[in-house]
C-alpha cells in the first residue's frame, strides 16, 4: 500500500510542471494560428488584387474594340465569362453551303446544283475566281478559300 501512496504522491508533485506544458503548447497553437490567419488574410487579398488586375485588363481590351466578353457556360452548367475576338473574329464552320458561301460574299459565283458530300472537298473555277470548300463529316461547310483569277 505505500507503493500506491508514493506513487500517488510522485504524480501530484508533477502535476504544475505537466500544467505548464499544457499551457504552454496552447499557446504555441493560438500563435501559430494567428500568424497561419495573418498569412491567409495577405493570400486572400493578393487574390483580389488578381482578381481586379484581370478586370482591368479585360475592360481595356473591351473598351479598345479589340475584345468582346462573352458568357460561356462550362460542361457543368456553370457560367463564365471568356474573351472573344471582337470585330476581327470570322465564323469559320456554317450549317448550310449557302452561309459558307455568304460568308466571303461568294453566292453569286458557285453554280447553282452543286452539292458537297460529307468529308468532300470542292473546287470551283469561274472567270473570277477559284472557290475551294470542304464539308466536315458532321455536315458543316467551312468558310471558302478562293482566290481572284488573272
Amino acid at each position: 500500500m505505500s507503493n500506491l501512496k508514493g506513487t500517488s504522491l510522485h504524480y501530484v508533485a508533477l502535476l504544475p510542471e505537466v500544467s505548464f506544458r499544457v499551457i504552454y503548447n496552447a499557446e504555441n497553437i493560438v500563435r501559430t494560428i494567428s500568424v497561419l490567419q495573418a498569412q491567409l488574410d495577405k493570400a486572400k487579398a493578393q487574390l483580389d488584387e488578381a482578381k481586379q488586375e484581370q478586370i482591368d485588363f479585360e475592360e481595356s481590351l473591351i473598351s479598345e474594340d479589340k475584345w468582346s466578353l462573352k458568357e460561356v457556360s462550362t460542361a457543368k452548367g456553370q457560367a463564365c465569362n471568356t474573351i472573344v475576338l471582337g470585330k476581327a473574329a470570322k465564323q469559320n464552320l456554317f450549317d448550310t453551303l449557302r452561309d459558307s458561301l455568304n460568308s466571303e460574299n461568294l453566292q453569286d459565283q458557285w453554280p447553282l446544283g452543286l452539292n458537297i458530300k460529307y468529308g468532300q472537298t470542292v473546287r470551283h473555277a469561274t472567270d473570277d475566281y477559284v472557290i475551294i470548300i470542304y464539308r466536315n463529316e458532321n455536315g458543316r461547310y467551312e468558310r471558302p478559300v478562293h482566290y481572284k483569277t488573272v
